[in-house]
């Protein structure tokens, strides 16, 4: 998941940090984030809710 990774990395937040801001444990964003999970519903919304001008597609459907 480049595109969430770089997502992350514009808003200069770590992996800790943005686990902890949409309300996911650090261990699940990590296997989003290095592709091992898909992402789930829940998960996404979670991130829309706390960015909601970020483009689920555009992160996560290439």
């Amino acid at each position: 998941m480049d595109e969430l990774k770089k997502f992350r990395e514009g808003k200069r937040m770590t992996q800790r940090q943005m686990a902890s801001k949409i309300g996911v444990s650090l261990s699940y964003y990590r296997k989003i984030e290095q592709g091992e999970n898909n992402p789930s519903y829940q998960f996404m919304k979670k991130l829309k809710d706390v960015f909601p001008k970020a483009s689920v597609d555009k992160l996560f459907f290439k």
